[in-house]
């Protein structure tokens, strides 16, 4: 939970409230495999032959690989985001970059042109065994009557895959004439609405309550998912995070058509994000 209220806290001062959390986790095709791997490298080398896929180039699913063996965004200290120190271009992001490389051009599993939509169409089709994607699936699946389970990212390079956390917040405006009722309502609507949030919105309240609760363990799918946000960490909450995404996405279908070494990415990466920053200011 600290690091949900992390997420809606900016130089020591709270302004918001978590309502509810998302993250990646690993779908997997039950009439495919009988029993989830321990490790990323194990899902290669069975997907080699029953398929493995996500959205590569997308670097919210992406991050995690990134992240698993040292990299970071911006440094966390103790709540704080610095973006003076970018962590995409250290050795532990580089494995990350070149494991997003190799999954595409080593080992053949995701074509260049792989997007989420497509993947998850193959998954759906029961053409491939493992796919990484969020708990917005998960209706879609069950409506499909694909045989399916849901659990944590195994291992990569014996660490965990630490997955973006995308966290579902309410704010009240500084505007409002009834601060102090809308806030009395969120805080009620928080504590009151986990049970559609989770079977319907299929998303992890945020209350121990509800997540430690007898009821949240009988839906193995948000279970597995919240299982995985332990190891998550949530997206940067600065302004500064705006000169992430181009960057971090676009040198990674660079990487996947070999047009950049994961060396030259993580540094691509790292400078067109400084670049990006210097031009908000």
């Amino acid at each position: 939970m600290r690091q949900l209220v992390d997420s809606v806290t900016l130089q020591g001062k709270q302004y918001g409230l978590p309502i509810a959390q998302e993250t990646t986790a690993l779908f997997y095709n039950k009439d495919l495999v009988k029993e989830v791997p321990k490790t990323i490298e194990e899902v290669v080398k069975i997907g080699k032959d029953k398929g493995f896929l996500f959205d590569v180039a997308n670097f919210y699913p992406a991050y995690g690989f990134i992240a698993a063996n040292g990299g970071y965004v911006y440094k966390n200290n103790d709540g704080t985001l610095d973006p003076t120190d970018i962590g995409l271009n250290n050795e532990g992001a580089i494995k990350g970059y070149q494991f997003l490389q190799d999954v595409v051009v080593k080992d053949k599993l995701v074509s260049v042109d792989m997007t989420g939509d497509l993947a998850s169409g193959e998954f759906t089709a029961g053409n491939t065994a493992f796919y990484i994607s969020g708990p917005w699936e998960v209706q879609p699946f069950k409506e499909s009557g694909i045989n399916f389970g849901v659990a944590p990212i195994p291992t990569f390079n014996g660490n965990p895959v630490k997955s973006f956390i995308g966290v579902q917040t309410a704010f009240v405006s500084s505007k409002s004439k009834n601060q102090e009722l809308a806030w009395d309502l969120t805080k009620y609507l928080a504590e009151n609405t986990s049970d559609i949030l989770l079977e319907t919105g299929n998303r992890i309240p945020v209350l121990k309550s509800v997540t430690e609760s007898e009821e949240f363990a009988k839906n193995d799918f948000m279970l597995q998912f919240a299982k995985q946000a332990e190891n998550g960490e949530p997206m940067p909450n600065i302004p500064e995070v705006q000169a992430m995404w181009g960057p971090a996405g676009e040198n990674i279908r660079l990487l996947m058509t070999e047009q950049l070494t994961p060396q030259e990415c993580a540094k691509m990466t790292v400078d067109q994000i400084k670049e990006g920053i210097s031009q908000q200011k």
